[in-house]
C-alpha cells in the first residue's frame, strides 16, 4: 500500500511515508493506493472542509498513477 499526498499547487502527488499515514488533514486531499495479488485500489480522501469540485482535481492524479492504465484489474 501506498499513500500520497495531493499537492495542488505543485501538481503532482507526493508518497509519505508509512509514519504519515492516518494524519490527514482537513483541507488536503489524500490518494491511498492498494495493491493485491490480482486487483488494485486507487482511492481517495478529501478533507471535510474542501469544496466538491475538488473531487475531479483528483482525476489526473489517478490517471498518472495507474499510468494511464483503464482496465478491470483496477478499481478507483
Amino acid at each position: 500500500m501506498d499513500v500520497y499526498y495531493v499537492d495542488q499547487e505543485a501538481g503532482q502527488s507526493v508518497a509519505l511515508d508509512q509514519g504519515e499515514w492516518g494524519h490527514f488533514y482537513s483541507e488536503d486531499l489524500y490518494i491511498i493506493d492498494l495493491k493485491g495479488k490480482n486487483h488494485r485500489y486507487v482511492l481517495m480522501w478529501m478533507g471535510p472542509k474542501l469544496d466538491p469540485d475538488q473531487y475531479t482535481v483528483t482525476a489526473k492524479y489517478f490517471d498518472i498513477l495507474t499510468n494511464y492504465e483503464n482496465s478491470n484489474e483496477i478499481t478507483r
